[in-house]
């Protein structure tokens, strides 16, 4: 079972809700996460305040790049070689320990993912003093092979054209 908007549904119900190209994977597990930065909180409430902006009626779409050509951060010719979008998320969805990303991909991107691509947020995070960040609003995701946070990206289900390619999250 699963909960989105507070209701608990089955897979099966999940699965009628996706689309050919559709991506569901670990957008992050709950709990603590090093960053040179500081300490990131991932909890219910970073779930309920992400999830919240993304499901607000004028929301701009949360674009998928290849690495993270919107910071600030990356080099220029960095930003110009990758800032193609390769997709999008549709919804966030929580576990008991995870936040869970729902992705449309082009089908390049869907491959890389499919082979192993993995996720790293991008995020508007919230102090809560002595160090401790709250990630509150998803602003990108990006495709890479060393995120920030461990286990971002690994597929929980792959649909593919069909039928469904299962791939279980460890």
């Amino acid at each position: 079972m699963v909960h989105i908007d507070g209701e608990r549904i089955s897979r099966m119900a999940l699965e009628r809700r996706c689309e050919v190209k559709t991506c569901v994977q670990i957008l992050s597990k709950l709990g603590e996460h090093y960053h040179p930065r500081g300490t990131q909180l991932v909890d219910e409430q970073s779930f309920l305040k992400m999830r919240a902006n993304l499901k607000r009626w004028f929301a701009k779409r949360i674009p998928i790049y290849r690495g993270h050509p919107d910071e600030f951060t990356s080099l220029f010719y960095e930003r110009e070689l990758k800032s193609k979008e390769v997709g999008s998320v549709n919804d966030l969805i929580l576990t008991e320990d995870a936040i869970l990303v729902v992705s449309e991909y082009s089908d390049e991107a869907y491959e890389s993912v499919k082979n192993g691509q993995l996720l790293s947020p991008r995020w508007e995070m919230q102090s809560l003093g002595n160090n401790y960040f709250r990630p509150i609003k998803l602003i990108s995701i990006g495709l890479t092979n060393n995120p920030n946070i461990r286990e971002s990206g690994i597929p929980f289900k792959v649909w593919e054209i069909g039928g469904i390619s299962e791939q279980k999250a460890s």
